[in-house]
């Protein structure tokens, strides 16, 4: 199972705790900004199951990040840290969509065990569904399609394009 979590702050002690507290439990990534967030997900060889960000960052604030990765990494779970100021504007991505679960600082460790193992078995379901949806069209597709089609990795690509002009 993916336990590949990116981890959010722009407080380095903070991003040092949970390195040192979570370490063994996941593969942490962390990243001082929103800015080195985004770089360290589009360079990474696998999916993050969980992306977690705090709310208040100078330059790009943790809801905007996360709606950027809801762009490039969608099957990645998203979660928000905050203090208690920040929870109506949290709520609010709640609301919206973008966001999975809100954490309140400080967060107590069981209850962001609780909540990141969450996050890590919806985006186990999300990844299973999307592979059982490719390999339903893969099969479906052969079956219902005569041409010369094929299935690579779960993904459907035809042998021979057909030019789109005929």
């Amino acid at each position: 199972m993916n336990k590949k979590i990116l981890f959010v702050d722009d407080d380095i002690n903070v991003l040092n705790g949970y390195k040192r507290t979570y370490r063994k439990k996941y593969n942490l990534t962390t990243a001082i900004s929103g800015q080195e967030g985004l770089r360290q997900l589009k360079q990474a060889k696998e999916d993050f199951a969980v992306i977690i960000s705090d709310i208040k960052m100078p330059a790009m604030n943790g809801i905007e990040f996360l709606s950027k990765v809801k762009d490039l990494a969608p099957d990645s779970v998203r979660i928000i840290l905050t203090g208690n100021a920040d929870l109506t504007l949290a709520k609010n991505a709640v609301n919206d969509g973008k966001i999975f679960q809100i954490l309140k600082k400080p967060c107590k460790q069981d209850r962001f065990v609780k909540v990141v193992e969450e996050a890590i078995e919806l985006h186990r379901i999300l990844k299973s569904k999307q592979t059982l949806s490719e390999k339903i069209l893969c099969e479906n597709s052969s079956r219902f399609i005569k041409t010369d089609w094929h299935c690579q990795s779960q993904k459907v690509f035809p042998d021979n394009p057909v030019n789109a002009d005929h």
